[in-house]
């Protein structure tokens, strides 16, 4: 049985993850939802047992980002949020997943799917393989046309975030395109 928690300020949304989740999962379980920045820095601090967060940006009283400044998360999160303008900063968090509401079903599948082939790779309990500091993106993955490259991030000037795409502008003047849902 995978344990879950949901960090998410809607209590619709909230319910609306809950029956996605356990549509494509029976033996998945929202261990804790809590819909705001104080509750879950409270909670994260306990160590509860929980095996992934599905966490929402923008909270009741400042935005998931705050939670990250306090306390350090040793499982993986997927992002839920109705926001596209965060998912270059949540990938280099290494955020497992960034989904767009309005949630889908495949969607969710997708998410969980990526987490469990992680957690399949991941060696037995009791040694860790979460690093001690945090681990950044080192290229970013371009498609143009029928072709692939990778950018590494140190030629990277801005991102910009529109509608869902994401703007890649290098040093040299280049500007890149991608789906944000490409970024690895």
């Amino acid at each position: 049985m995978v344990k879950y928690l949901v960090i998410e300020n809607e209590y619709f949304a909230s319910m609306k993850l809950i029956k996605l989740v356990s549509a494509v999962r029976s033996d998945y379980k929202p261990a804790f939802c809590v819909e705001s920045v104080e509750d879950a820095v409270e909670l994260l601090r306990t160590g509860p047992d929980i095996d992934l967060i599905f966490m929402d940006v923008e909270l009741v009283d400042g935005n998931c980002f705050d939670i990250l400044k306090q306390v350090r998360i040793d499982v993986p999160v997927i992002f839920t949020t109705a926001y596209s303008d965060f998912a270059i900063k949540a990938f280099q968090l290494n955020s497992m997943d960034y989904l767009l509401k309005p949630l889908t079903q495949d969607a969710v599948e997708k998410a969980i799917e990526k987490f469990e082939r992680l957690r399949n790779r991941m060696p037995e309990a009791g040694a860790s393989t979460v690093p001690s500091h945090p681990v950044y993106k080192s290229r970013i993955l371009i498609s143009e046309g029928d072709n692939y490259f990778y950018i590494p991030c140190e030629d990277i000037a801005m991102a910009q975030s529109e509608d869902r795409y994401v703007f890649i502008h290098t040093f040299s003047g280049k500007k890149h395109i991608t789906e944000y849902a490409n970024l690895s």
